[in-house]
């Protein structure tokens, strides 16, 4: 999932709870505040998948669609991008393509 992300899925019938082994680093569960290192034990439900996201992304996000037939309905103004801390200091670059143009990346 790349190196901002680390997700891990339980298959199997009637298994609760999963042992999951996060790579080095702090890592923020995508619906929490809290975050964690190493070894965690996940509560596992059947409508969630375990997403952990590492400390210091910047992680852009917009309301969920049924479908997006291209990226001009998506307004920048409709973008929200979530910062999970650390300590270290972080930078990123959000880039709106508007899916038509050549020239998007100059304007």
């Amino acid at each position: 999932m790349g190196r901002k992300y680390f997700g891990s899925t339980c298959i199997g019938k009637g298994i609760k709870e999963r042992k999951i082994y996060l790579p080095k680093g702090k890592w923020y569960r995508n619906n929490g505040f809290n975050y964690y290192e190493g070894t965690v034990t996940d509560q596992l439900k059947m409508e969630e998948i375990p997403v952990y996201v590492k400390a210091g992304s910047f992680i852009p996000t917009v309301q969920p669609s049924y479908f997006i037939l291209d990226s001009s309905v998506i307004k920048p103004d409709a973008v929200n991008v979530a910062y999970y801390y650390d300590e270290k200091p972080s930078a990123g670059i959000l880039f709106y393509d508007d899916g038509n143009s050549k020239t998007s990346i100059a304007s």
